[in-house]
């Protein structure tokens, strides 16, 4: 005689499930290595694993890993925070993982975000890491057909829009400068995305800065900011483009040597304009963008040196920590992120917005300067320094 199926009895069961499974969450449990499932990390250089163990070892695990509900099917819990402290245990035979179930239900681009701010605020992962893992959950926000914005990201990470355009931008480093980062020689953002420019512009002036680095085991954000900027034929007094020379000792002659300090504040700041508009000159009322200021050959070399030190002859140092100067010639330099790219300018001063969450901003896009208006919180200052005067 045939068995009818018990849907009463299916029921009851499930209900046993859930509450074994509520149970559990937020309890510390004990799991060996073989009951975590581990899922691709963000995280993909695991530091001082070995050492790690030893600890685990002899002083015991301190902090528990956070894994998911256990999958009814292969028995096992998702790992979700904890990945160093797994790979050590592996190292362990016998081993036990104490280990906390978190049964909130995460999407394949939760999952990600929440490695990500966990080991981003304890300063745990590299520039590429962060990038890769970014990227990770924008391709998986899409894969689901949802739109995830760098304003999301932003959101999500609490950090602003400028922070996720450059990370974004260095999710898919060459080989070279990934593996410059994992030997530490350089984790620095500019001196990774110059680098990658420069690979583009002049080959074998980026491969002698490999080299170079390999050897000096350190990398000078100056010198390749100054062999991009020669590269794309911007001349720097006293200097050509050439090859760098490995190991800068005090008698080395290298191809860009570094400028005086008081150039070398300039950063990335275009040399762009701060002509006002004339009386005939209204700030239009389209929000967003304007018609950008004319340029006179007399404005523009006075903004050349915009962000050197002052002129002696126009501002004293008065021996208080800084310059008296007045307010018109104050000029601060910006980074703002738009959409994939990072523009570079300054604030205007010569208006307001009427919106107190944006400011106006002058910005360089596309070899041009354009007039923006910006929300606050996607502006990064890089910059404070005094407008150069006639005379």
């Amino acid at each position: 005689m045939a068995k009818t199926l018990n849907l009463d009895s299916l029921e009851k069961l499930r209900d046993l499930t859930d509450v074994d499974r509520l149970a559990q969450e937020h309890q510390i449990i004990l799991l060996t290595v073989d009951q975590v499932l581990v899922k691709p990390q963000v995280r993909e250089d695991f530091k001082d694993i070995e050492e790690l163990a030893e600890t685990l070892k002899t002083e015991g695990q301190q902090s528990p890993i956070i894994v998911g509900p256990m999958n009814p099917d292969t028995k096992k819990y998702p790992l979700q925070k904890g990945g160093r402290r797994v790979a050590a245990a592996t190292l362990l035979p016998g081993f036990k993982l104490k280990a906390i179930v978190d049964a909130a239900v995460r999407d394949d681009s939760d999952e990600v975000f929440s490695q990500l701010i966990e080991n981003v605020h304890r300063d745990d992962l590299n520039p590429y890491e962060i990038g890769k893992g970014l990227a990770k959950a924008k391709a998986n926000a899409k894969a689901r057909g949802a739109h995830m914005s760098n304003q999301d990201i932003a959101k999500r990470m609490s950090k602003s829009e400028t922070w996720v355009s450059i990370h974004l931008g260095l999710a898919d480093l060459p080989d070279e400068l990934v593996n410059l980062i994992k030997k530490g020689i350089t984790g620095d953002t500019e001196v990774l995305r110059e680098m990658r420019q420069l690979k583009t512009l002049q080959l074998e002036v980026y491969e002698s800065f490999i080299s170079k680095a390999h050897a000096d085991g350190s990398l000078s954000r100056q010198q390749v900011r100054e062999a991009v900027k020669l590269a794309k034929g911007k001349p720097i007094a006293g200097k050509t483009l050439g090859t760098p020379t490995v190991g800068g000792g005090q008698g080395d002659k290298t191809a860009t040597p570094p400028v005086p300090p008081q150039q070398e504040t300039s950063g990335d700041v275009p040399p762009v304009s701060h002509a006002k508009p004339g009386a005939n000159q209204a700030p239009q009322e389209k929000e967003g963008t304007e018609p950008p200021t004319p340029v006179t050959e007399t404005q523009t070399s006075q903004v050349t040196n915009q962000t050197s030190t002052p002129n002696s002859s126009t501002s004293k140092k008065n021996g208080k920590g800084y310059i008296p100067i007045t307010a018109e010639r104050q000029v601060i330099g910006i980074k703002v992120a738009l959409d994939s790219a990072v523009a570079s300018g300054y604030l205007m001063n010569d208006r307001v917005s009427e919106d107190p969450s944006k400011a106006w901003c002058m910005l360089m896009i596309g070899g041009s300067q354009q007039p923006k208006q910006i929300k606050v919180d996607q502006i990064d200052i890089v910059s404070v320094a005094a407008m150069e005067t006639d005379g």
